[in-house]
């Protein structure tokens, strides 16, 4: 388990895990970007307090159904940004 997590955490960040900043950054202003890095931070807390009641209501032997639920939602996350995101290489503000 924990190779494939360090396997997830190095492909994440040499993929979409640097870029939701670079994208903020290009095309929200400054006040959008600090609402926008308190709102990842208060989720990024929110995910780290509600998983260790998570194990315990499912049970350590169930706690591979939270990897699949972070890979379907990686996943969507991943369709969302192919739709939604546009592309602003070449694009003025």
């Amino acid at each position: 388990m924990v190779v494939m997590v360090m396997a997830f955490i190095s492909v994440f960040e040499f993929s979409s895990g640097p870029i939701t900043w670079l994208y903020m950054s290009e095309i929200m202003q400054d006040k959008a970007v600090s609402i926008a890095t308190v709102l990842n931070w208060l989720v990024n807390l929110g995910i780290s307090i509600g998983t260790p009641p998570l194990i315990d209501a499912i049970g350590d032997e169930n706690i591979g159904y939270i990897f699949i639920g972070c890979g379907a939602l990686t996943f969507l996350g991943t369709i969302f940004i192919g739709i939604f995101m546009q592309e602003t290489r070449g694009k003025t503000a």
